[in-house]
């Protein structure tokens, strides 16, 4: 990585980023969380339909789909351990250079996937790359949303809408969602539940990690954080940041890692796979309306997070983290019931609204993690905050409900009332934590600049 950055584009005016540089590097940011849901949406619905067969094989089908659904969680585990060391590297060196790295890394794990061989050609080495591979995935996603956020946010730190800047890096997180499902459903469709379980189900991996090594490139020839740009030329980079934030600030880390649970355990344990299997296997309705069901979940999501994102710099950044939380532990149990009745039109309708209610927060999440940190430590100490959440969800998801799925014998019947109960009480915890979160939404992030600086805050014009 290179000791210096170069100079920033700003407007005319000299008052920061243009509108054109800000949207550019608002729709970059967002790319990262795009390709990590659109991977996501892909690895549970392989994990969960293909690769108990592909990898797993030979197994109890209990057994094998346990060991599937927690060879797709590891990815939890090494984020991190990611979130350290590329926080680190990105309040030392810059935020660009580190992000390009991160979707390079993303990118050929996804296509490494799509060129694995299964079991019956290379035996157990089949199940322990995959997961390796998957460990290294949540390596390199583990710097990737945090320090998207940071990189959003400081390029575009003298708007007034930078709550909605920053909501275009998770607004990725849904239109990759949606995007999947069309795409893996439409696949199932067209060519059929054995091809996708034989071969198909390596499609969208490829489709996937070629967009991201791309998006990588892009980014790399974008400007830099003006904010970082100044703390490097005052030589007031931190030596050792993610460690320092760690140490002084682990308090507001512990409360804010717990808010974005609606969100992950939302989607990664009510939804995609538990509720795809429960509908597939359980209620034995269609397979391929279960998997296209999601999409309306995308889109229930994205509706969401495009209306808070426009709201949030009028209404805070608060509020919506104690709906997520509340709405999110109300619901949990009704959307089994709704389930059970088989009624497709009434299942679409629930994962629209389940899908808005559980991503209110999603919008904001970006914007307050990293309003919440100062400059000098701003990538790790949103890093880490996220990614630590993650994993904390990802033993649930790693382990939970592996030893749910298993406990169950393959009866999907009877253990929806467990992962209702698991829903509730992550969302629950994620709700007591909002009552306590500090509103950063009128916080000056610029902390590196003079008060005659800090009293423009207009937004850059256009270029």
């Amino acid at each position: 990585m290179p000791d210096s950055v170069p100079s920033a584009n700003v407007s005319a005016s000299g008052s920061g980023p243009g509108l054109r540089s800000i949207t550019r590097v608002a729709f970059l940011g967002g790319l990262g969380s795009y390709f990590e849901y659109f991977d996501f949406f892909n690895a549970t619905l392989a994990a969960g339909l293909a690769w108990p067969l592909v990898f797993f094989s030979g197994l109890p089908p209990a057994l094998g789909l346990a060991l599937s659904i927690f060879s797709y969680a590891l990815t939890f585990f090494t984020r991190p351990v990611g979130a350290f060391v590329f926080g680190h590297y990105g309040d030392r060196l810059g935020r660009k250079y580190v992000l390009f790295l991160t979707l390079l890394i993303m990118g050929i794990g996804s296509i490494a996937i799509a060129a694995l061989p299964g079991s019956a050609s290379i035996g157990a080495s089949a199940p322990i790359l995959l997961s390796v591979i998957r460990l290294v995935q949540g390596f390199g996603l583990g710097g990737e949303a945090g320090g998207a956020s940071t990189w959003v946010l400081e390029v575009a730190a003298k708007s007034k809408h930078r709550g909605f800047w920053t909501s275009w890096v998770q607004a990725g997180s849904p239109a990759g969602l949606a995007t999947a499902a069309i795409f893996a459903s439409s696949l199932i469709a067209d060519l059929g539940h054995p091809a996708y379980i034989a071969w198909t189900w390596r499609i969208p991996f490829v489709v996937g990690g070629v967009a991201a090594v791309i998006g990588g490139v892009l980014r790399y020839r974008l400007m830099e954080s003006p904010l970082f740009q100044k703390i490097a030329k005052a030589h007031k980079v931190e030596k050792y940041p993610a460690a320092e934030v760690m140490v002084k600030q682990w308090k507001k880390m512990l409360l804010l890692l717990q808010l974005n649970y609606p969100e992950v355990i939302g989607t990664s344990v009510t939804v995609v796979p538990f509720a795809i299997l429960y509908m597939t296997y359980g209620l034995h309705m269609n397979a391929v309306f279960a998997s296209r069901a999601t999409i309306y979940l995308g889109l229930g999501a994205l509706t969401g997070t495009v209306i808070v994102g426009v709201l949030c710099d009028y209404v805070g950044r608060k509020i919506w983290f104690i709906l997520a939380g509340l709405l999110g532990a109300v619901f949990a149990y009704p959307f089994y019931l709704v389930l059970q009745t088989r009624n497709e039109p009434l299942i679409i309708l629930l994962m629209f609204g389940w899908g808005f209610i559980v991503y209110l927060e999603n919008a904001v999440l970006p914007s307050l993690l990293t309003e919440s940190y100062e400059t000098k430590w701003r990538y790790s100490g949103s890093s880490l905050s996220m990614q630590l959440s993650i994993f904390i969800s990802g033993a649930v998801i790693g382990f939970a409900l592996p030893a749910v799925l298993a406990s169950g014998h393959g009866v999907y019947a009877n253990i929806w009332p467990t992962v209702a109960g698991i829903t509730i009480v992550m969302c629950l915890a994620s709700f007591i934590a909002a009552l306590f979160v500090k509103d950063t939404t009128h916080v000056v992030v610029d902390d590196t600049q003079t008060e005659s600086e800090a009293a423009g805050g207009v937004e850059g014009a256009d270029e």
